[in-house]
């Protein structure tokens, strides 16, 4: 491992890194937590860990998400006009059929439409105690697999030599699905003919000056 990168403390990059992904920033958690599987393999790290943090900074960063949204909506449309605009996309109202609190879990599916639910929620008018519950859920589901996969299946390709024939192929497989996450994600393109109601300012982007 370098030593400008063995300098940094791992279990807050773990944390400013899920806390920002929350946000909406785009900084990969593979960029971090596969370098920490060295670690965990080396016996310098316990997986657990890598865990607690991940879950923490990404409810939290969940939190602040649905905090600012919430109180400045009008801003955050002027700097991100797209945003709210994705509120009346087919896939989002599909995943709205299934109740809030099931769209805020199942939104983690589409990798890039996980960070907009954040932004939703409140213009949507979920209360923050469901929009927290799920999201504490989501994220203790879903992140402790991408931990286990990601930092736990490097640690092991560093502890077994045996067994990295078969994280090769975990590899492959988990590839073809961000691949898919990736496509789907984009279905939730920007569409233009969007009613000016789901904008918290009440413009779209075609009668903003």
């Amino acid at each position: 491992m370098p030593d400008w990168l063995a300098a940094i403390p791992p279990l807050p990059a773990v944390f400013v890194t899920a806390f920002v992904q929350s946000l909406g920033i785009p900084l990969h958690s593979v960029l971090v937590l596969a370098p920490l599987g060295v670690m965990v393999g080396r016996g310098e790290l316990a997986l657990w860990q890598v865990v607690i943090a991940f879950i923490t900074g990404q409810t939290l960063g969940d939190l602040a998400a649905y905090g600012l949204s919430r109180g400045f909506g009008p801003a955050i449309n002027r700097l991100v006009p797209r945003l709210y605009s994705r509120r009346d996309h087919p896939i989002v109202k599909k995943l709205l059929s299934h109740g809030p609190g099931p769209a805020i879990f199942l939104s983690y599916a589409l990798s890039l439409l996980r960070p907009v639910m954040n932004y939703l929620a409140p213009v949507l008018g979920i209360p923050v105690h469901v929009f927290l519950g799920w999201s504490l859920l989501r994220n203790c589901l879903f992140n402790s697999m991408n931990v286990l996969m990601i930092t736990g299946g490097v640690g092991l390709f560093i502890k077994s030599p045996a067994a990295r024939p078969w994280l090769l192929g975990v590899l492959a497989v988990g590839l073809m699905v961000a691949g898919w996450q990736w496509w789907r994600s984009r279905q939730t393109a920007y569409d233009p003919h969007i009613a000016a109601s789901n904008m918290p300012d009440g413009k779209t982007d075609a009668t903003r000056p």
